[in-house]
Parts: structure tokens; sequence; C-alpha cells
């Protein structure tokens, strides 16, 4: 539910292809360095870890990645994208 407090952050989220990382890591992969370079300013990823821990009721750790190559995902990660609508992410605006 990222978006109840920030719309630029919710809106430049829409970007990211999330992905599991190893432990309780989630990979935010990106495109666009502009994109990424937005989410890691330290008010937007604090909002944005926040508000994930919450709903999911543990604290994870969220890094940014650039899609390499034509990659949607690093090798070593689980695309989450392909579990839209299995499991429930919600974009609010």
């Amino acid at each position: 539910k990222v978006g109840s407090r920030s719309k630029p952050v919710a809106t430049v989220l829409r970007y990211a292809t999330p992905a599991l990382g190893s432990g309780n890591q989630l990979i935010l992969v990106f495109s666009d360095a502009t994109y990424k370079g937005f989410v890691d300013r330290d008010e937007a990823m604090e909002e944005i870890t926040e508000i994930i821990s919450q709903s999911v009721g543990k604290q994870i750790q969220i890094v940014t990645r650039l899609q390499e190559d034509n990659n949607r995902v690093p090798s070593d990660a689980i695309d989450l994208s392909k579990f839209e609508g299995k499991i429930e992410i919600i974009y609010e605006d």
C-alpha cells in the first residue's frame, strides 16, 4: 500500500520490478537510472521500508538495482512480478 503518504514514490515504484533476494531482501529493479536514483534517496527508501515492513510484519532490507541487459531481475533472485494476481501487490494513488 505504498502511496498512502507519498504519491511520487508510489508512481516511481510502478516502474520497478520487485524481486526476492536472499534472506529478508527485497530487490527493486529499475530499467531507468532516474527512477532508481529517486528511490535511493533516504526519505523515499525509509518510507518504502517502513510501509512494507509494517505490511509483512517484519523488518526487511530493500536494495535497488539497474536492469542488466534484457534480464528483468538478477539471476540470483526470484521475479515477484510473475506472482501478480496470486499475491496482493497494491499501488495506491
